[in-house]
């Protein structure tokens, strides 16, 4: 699977990297998500965007026409996400250490990896 990155950072690449441990391709890119650069992950079955992305439902229109199925955010305070994804989308938020973000409740997307 070939994930793209969004509005990523120089520090955080190894670390996906090493994580992935070879399971996970990575395009890497600086840009920000939005309608413009959306193009910029075909052929990816997934995005990992950042708090300042635009996940709005036109991106992801453009997203899901390309291929992308999965949208994984990149973020602590979940807590402010009110836009549901749209039918057939699967969602991941990162664990940490301290805090364990999940979805909201009451969302109607119809998984979302542990």
């Amino acid at each position: 699977m070939t994930i793209t990155v969004f509005s990523s950072y120089p520090f955080e690449r190894p670390y996906l990297t090493t994580v992935a441990q070879d399971q996970y391709a990575f395009n890497f890119l600086d840009a920000a998500l939005t309608q413009e650069s959306a193009a910029q992950a075909a052929g990816s079955t997934a995005v990992a965007i950042f708090v300042n992305d635009d996940a709005s439902a036109p991106v992801l229109e453009t997203l899901w026409a390309l291929g992308v199925r999965y949208l994984l955010v990149r973020a602590a305070g979940t807590t402010t996400w009110t836009c549901p994804l749209p039918t057939g989308w699967a969602c991941a938020w990162p664990t940490c250490r301290t805090t364990p973000l999940s979805p909201l409740p009451n969302t109607p997307w119809p998984s979302c990896w542990p």
